[in-house]
């Protein structure tokens, strides 16, 4: 059976090949007819024991992004899948092969799915995704299945034409940039249908898709919780400053670790390691490894000057007091007193079983620039100023201070970090996914109604904001599976980490760790 599909397949896509289908909504079932393809290996089908399959991209060698209705239900407690979901894909040499799913987690309209087995470079490479929404006019691929046949079809379109050509489909992912290069994962659908969809009178538009930008901090907080902190088979290219060669991913990440000016670290494959200044978005590269220094580390002692000390129960607890601090830029907790001290300065680092200690990053990316997307432009005498005017802002995912005009650039969306000599930027982070800190709401904040259906954009990033407005908020959580409505709960009081699934949260003046 797979071998007669591969086969049309081929036929197909050697009879579409001297044309490129760049539909306009209409109302004949024909104008919706991609062209068969097997490019794009990394873009295969979840399938489930039950259910129709949904269109699946790989994003890291064994994460998978789908609807969310398709590898996992929305009520589920745990991360376990569907029993029999799968991801099913042609591989870069034209062979079927079938990965069994072992987790899963769902938000509002799209799922990450962990593979029981990475999936090897040669034979798919992972989706990057994207960070900035496509411009208008700009190059858009989608992949979809033909419900008749199964196979896989691409159709190429300029954007904002509309994007959900699968309409008896899930999950179909949409590429910005050029179809034949390595373009990234821009958006994903929902379930569309001919008769209310292309037959009625309310075409899907973008606004119809899920904006898998919004879940880019999402994705790398799973990528950490299900595969650890290194990011085996990533880049994170640009705003190097120093290189070490011959080293293993541990003493890169060590090197890092002891350098107060790296924001990241990338192991090439030939064993350089690479050290930024900027913390450079994630970019599939075989046999490269990447990571974020940790931010909290227990068993060593940081010397500091130390502004203030406390008592707190938890170690988290005392680095949520210097997140609030504007002056504390290091903490150290000490489990037998449970005194936490509030530090200005980072010295030396020090072995001590008993401390805890974490580091409150106050100088962002120094010597850093991310060019475009701006929507604001207004003068600061510092970038914590700067940064101050994007945490407390909405819309604001990313800023840039320029040190000769003193202006601070507030960007809509994430653009790419390169090395300046006068800039100094930042980007909103400080999402905590499927954690909930239970317990101390004080105000609850309807972010949107029906968003089953229509998302409500930014979601966490609104209820973020609105904690870092409020004098009373310590902390902040909203669930993406509210079925009617999402909520943003703002919290007086930081609880202990509790892992739910679809929860989404975080804590105050910890927004750009």
């Amino acid at each position: 059976m797979r071998t007669s599909t591969l086969t049309l397949l081929s036929m197909l896509a050697a009879t579409a090949a001297a044309c490129v289908d760049v539909p306009d909504l209409g109302d004949e079932v024909d104008e919706l007819v991609g062209t068969p393809t097997t490019a794009r290996p990394e873009v295969g089908r979840v399938i489930r024991a039950s259910g129709t399959p949904c269109m699946g991209t790989l994003v890291a060698p064994a994460i998978v992004v789908t609807d969310a209705g398709c590898a996992i239900a929305h009520d589920a407690t745990s991360e376990a899948p569907l029993i029999g979901a799968r991801f099913e894909f042609i591989d870069a040499t034209g062979q079927v092969r079938t990965v069994g799913i072992n987790k899963a987690v769902a938000w509002q309209r799209l799922s990450f799915v962990h593979l029981a087995t990475p999936i090897a470079a040669n034979l798919a490479t992972p989706a990057a995704i994207s960070t900035l929404l496509p411009d208008n006019g700009a190059t858009m691929t989608v992949f979809t299945t033909d419900p008749a046949t199964t196979l896989k079809q691409r159709i190429v379109y300029s954007a904002p034409s509309p994007l959900t050509w699968d309409t008896v489909d899930r999950g179909g992912p949409h590429f910005h940039g050029p179809p034949a290069g390595a373009s990234d994962l821009a958006l994903l659908s929902d379930l569309y249908k001919y008769d209310d969809e292309i037959w009625g009178t309310t075409p899907p538009t973008l606004s119809r898709t899920e904006r898998l930008l919004d879940y880019w901090r999402q994705f790398e907080d799973k990528l950490h919780a299900w595969d650890g902190q290194d990011e085996v088979g990533f880049d994170r290219p640009g705003t190097d400053y120093a290189s070490s060669p011959n080293v293993t991913a541990a003493v890169c990440r060590a090197i890092c670790e002891g350098e107060p000016q790296c924001r990241a670290f990338t192991l090439g494959p030939t064993g350089t390691c690479w050290r930024k200044r900027g913390r450079p978005q994630l970019r599939p590269s075989a046999g490269a490894v990447s990571g974020l220094p940790r931010r909290v580390r227990v068993g060593i002692d940081v010397v500091g000057t130390v502004v203030s000390t406390s008592t707190q129960a938890r170690a988290d607890l005392c680095e949520a007091a210097c997140g609030r601090d504007a002056q504390c830029r290091v903490w150290t907790w000490f489990a037998p007193d449970q005194s936490c001290r509030l530090k200005s300065t980072r010295g030396t680092i020090l072995v001590n079983a008993d401390v805890t200690s974490g580091f409150v990053d106050r100088d962002f990316e120094q010597l850093v620039d991310r060019g475009g997307r701006d929507y604001a432009a207004d003068p600061t005498s510092e970038h914590q100023a700067c940064a101050a005017l994007c945490v407390g802002d909405e819309r604001c995912a990313a800023f840039t201070w320029d040190g000769i005009s003193g202006l601070c650039w507030r960007k809509t969306d994430v653009p790419g970090a390169f090395a300046s000599d006068h800039t100094i930027s930042g980007v909103r982070r400080g999402v905590e996914a499927d954690v909930d800190r239970p317990g101390g709401d004080f105000k609850t904040i309807t972010l949107g109604t029906n968003t089953q259906r229509t998302p409500d954009i930014n979601r966490a990033t609104r209820c973020q904001t609105a904690c870092a407005r409020d004098a009373a908020c310590k902390a902040w959580a909203i669930s993406e599976r509210d079925a009617t409505e999402t909520r943003c709960y703002l919290k007086s009081s930081v609880s202990a980490r509790t892992v739910k699934q679809g929860i989404i949260s975080g804590v105050k003046g910890l927004e750009f760790q």
